[in-house]
């Protein structure tokens, strides 16, 4: 940019140049960090300004960019499972029809890190109950419990039931101790209650991965 004065002129850069007038380069502001793009937006240098969008998963104008995830932090493949209540995991349910082992093959899968589901409390259940479907007939959905004895459950990473349960009342409330039906399910034919079911059998199921 050229200025008239008096016998003579002077020169000087354009917004987004630096140099001495006759000569001017671009500022890449995004190298040097003067743009004012988003934390969760690249910068793209541009002859004499720059450029922001955001990232995959965000939303925005690039200044501003929302989070559109429903599980942030969780790996790769779960950014839109269901957070629980506690903050601590995300769910999935999965409508396919497989036997126990399947399923718990299948959410690794699914999601590198991935199980089936360990529900340790009441609001945990509660979140898992709500991805399940109403149905009028009686369907399976595993989650990660297992009878290693009779009477004797756990989940699947060993940890014991004794902090939380919720088996069906036909039970009375207890663990049951059917030797031939040795893995647990959610039923979500009216009040949804763990059952043992036999492992064998298809059912839907649902994963959870942990967050850090």
């Amino acid at each position: 940019m050229s200025e008239d004065t008096v016998g003579s002129f002077s020169c000087s850069c354009l917004p987004g140049f630096t140099g001495d007038g006759q000569t001017c380069n671009d500022v890449d502001e995004c190298s040097l960090g003067t743009d004012n793009c988003a934390e969760n937006a690249t910068c793209t240098d541009t002859v004499g300004s720059f450029s922001c969008s955001c990232l995959p998963f965000f939303t925005g104008d690039g200044i501003t960019c929302v989070d559109t995830r429903t599980c942030p932090g969780g790996p790769p493949g779960s950014e839109f499972w269901v957070k629980s209540s506690d903050g601590t995991k995300c769910f999935q349910f999965f409508s396919d029809q497989l036997d126990y082992a399947g399923a718990k093959a299948q959410c690794v899968t699914n999601v590198t890190g991935s199980t089936l589901a360990i529900i340790l409390s009441e609001s945990q259940n509660s979140d898992v109950e709500g991805l399940i479907p109403d149905v009028t007939t009686s369907v399976k959905n595993w989650i990660g419990l297992e009878q290693s004895t009779p009477g004797t459950w756990a989940w699947l990473d060993s940890t014991s039931t004794a902090g939380y349960i919720n088996w069906d009342g036909n039970n009375g409330g207890t663990a049951p101790s059917n030797a031939d039906k040795a893995c647990g399910a959610i039923n979500n034919k009216q009040i949804k209650k763990w059952k043992e079911q036999t492992c064998s059998e298809p059912g839907q199921y649902i994963c959870e991965v942990i967050l850090p």
